[in-house]
């Protein structure tokens, strides 16, 4: 029989190993991991008798500190010569034995930790050894960087707060010490801005009553602004410039000697004729052409373009004429052509021109195509303005039968359709019509006497006639201005379509842009209110 756990043959009937002393009947039920904790704990024992003596010598002293070696070693032989040994110390033994290695192994796995830890030390301080130079000079660059980012943020900060504080204190300046001036010679308003005079320069002002730009002492005349804002100045009461309404004065050259002259007298049609005087020794002519509000030649400086020389007046988009013939810009490359006699121009449309010729037309112009078409015929007065599309107009018609004229009143569309019928008889004059379908009607008795209403499309009065009238003019907005005289007084307002008074407006011109001007002295809103004109 042997000895599962050291292999030692012991008798038949044994109950412990005469080696190891373990209990030989508990070896067949002990499990495979003690089995393997003695294999390892033999193993331990066969590679490492150094060491297992020295546990068995420190076990020893633990029990008897003062015994001599002699007696250790008689100690340790006792467990083999006694069979009577109990195994309670055996498997306590054996428990150390098998438990000494795990720590070892804690032990071994620090050491390595350590040892890695101390070779990165010694090679980071090996890098700096090498490089100290370069790293030391990195870093004061770095911190020379940041304390420089530092200055420079600062001081944008003070440039920042003094900045934000100047243009505070400037603001404040502004707005609690404005410039109030008094111009004379005012202008109409038209596209937003309009002509006064400050002493004797002409200045423009902006519906908002603040000064755009002062034009040069030099020039004495000025024309009001196109549609496109533009108009035309005049010094030494012949040299006349282009000018828009920011100020800026256009030519074609830097050297303003692209003409001598420009012949026309406003600048509604968003062109201008212009002259030079040629004076050579192989030629000595003047030259006549045309051009537009950005220095581009529309028709080029030519003698052949004598024919412009009486065309002064502006009249409408591409439309210059002397007041009998008009010049028409055709198509696009511009082409110059004559189109008939006109008596009026009447409106401006999207992209045609309404006039009235004399032949009591009224015909309508495209633009673009130079098409004429007649859209109203015998055609005696036209009121007002062109508004809604339509226009009102008085027919004048004779009658063969009773020959006598005939007359009637409406408003016609821009396609000549009559839109609205007026129910009253002997009418002295119609206002435009306004956006919300009401219209101003002054109308006469037997005797002369004037009386003024306003009415909507269907006739309907909106008040009773006033009597002794002299004005009623459509302002916009739904507003009208009406003035009589009578017995019992006089009086000038703006009322509305009901004929609701709104404001006395007593001097006052007809509103352009919102604004009228009254007694020449203010610009008054449609409210009433003076505006204060500032630098």
């Amino acid at each position: 029989m042997k000895c599962k756990k050291c292999g030692e043959e012991v008798p038949e009937n044994s109950l412990f190993c005469t080696k190891c002393g373990s209990k030989l009947s508990e070896q067949v039920d002990e499990p495979k991991e003690e089995k393997q904790v003695e294999n390892i704990s033999e193993d331990v024992k066969e590679n490492n008798d150094k060491v297992e003596t020295t546990e068995e010598s420190k076990e020893d002293e633990k029990i008897e500190p003062k015994e001599t070696k002699e007696e250790k070693k008689e100690v340790k032989e006792e467990p083999k010569k006694d069979e009577a040994i109990s195994e309670t110390p055996k498997k306590e033994e054996v428990k150390k034995e098998s438990g000494s290695e795990k720590p070892k192994k804690k032990k071994s796995k620090l050491k390595i930790f350590l040892i890695i830890i101390i070779i990165l030390i010694l090679l980071a301080g090996g890098f700096y050894l090498v490089f100290r130079e370069e790293i030391e000079e990195y870093f004061e660059n770095e911190e020379k960087s940041d304390k420089l980012e530092e200055d420079v943020e600062e001081a944008m900060n003070d440039i920042s707060g003094n900045m934000e504080e100047n243009v505070s204190v400037q603001n404040t300046v502004t707005e609690s010490t404005p410039t109030t001036i008094v111009t004379t010679d005012k202008r109409e308003f038209r596209n937003d801005v309009a002509w006064s005079k400050l002493n004797n320069q002409w200045v423009c002002i902006n519906t908002e009553g603040k000064v755009v730009f002062k034009l040069p002492e030099e020039y004495e005349q000025v024309t009001d602004f196109s549609d496109e804002g533009f108009a035309l100045i005049t010094k030494n009461n012949y040299k006349k410039a282009i000018i828009d309404k920011t100020g800026r004065i256009i030519t074609t050259d830097e050297n303003n000697e692209a003409f001598d002259e420009i012949i026309s007298e406003d600048a509604l049609a968003d062109c201008a004729l212009v002259s030079k005087k040629i004076d050579e020794y192989d030629k000595a002519e003047t030259q006549y052409g045309i051009i537009d509000f950005e220095g581009n030649w529309i028709l080029k400086l030519s003698a052949d373009n004598e024919k412009l020389n009486k065309m002064t007046e502006g009249i409408g988009e591409n439309i210059i004429t002397d007041g009998y013939d008009k010049v028409y810009l055709v198509d696009v490359a511009k082409n110059v052509t004559i189109k008939g006699l006109i008596k009026e121009i009447i409106a401006e449309d999207d992209d045609s021109i309404i006039i009235l010729d004399y032949d009591d037309q009224l015909v309508k112009i495209n633009e673009e195509s130079g098409k004429t078409t007649t859209i109203v015929k015998n055609v005696d007065s036209v009121y007002g303005k062109l508004n809604n599309d339509l226009l009102a107009v008085k027919i004048r018609k004779y009658n063969d039968k009773t020959r006598d004229y005939d007359i009637s009143y409406g408003y016609y569309d821009v396609n000549g359709k009559k839109q609205v019928s007026i129910k009253e008889e002997n009418v002295e004059s119609l206002t435009t019509m306004s956006d919300e379908g009401y219209y101003g009607v002054i109308t006469s008795n037997d005797s002369g006497t004037k009386f003024v209403t306003i009415c909507d499309k269907e006739g309907n009065k909106q008040f009773d006639p006033i009597k002794g009238a002299e004005e009623c003019t459509y302002l916009g907005e739904g507003r009208f201005f009406i003035s009589y005289s009578n017995d019992t007084g006089f009086d000038k307002y703006v009322c509305d379509e009901k004929g609701q008074k709104l404001y006395n407006a007593e001097s006052m011109t007809l509103y352009e842009d919102g604004f009228s001007i009254k007694d020449g002295d203010n610009y008054v809103d449609q409210a009433g209110m003076i505006m204060t004109i500032v630098e």
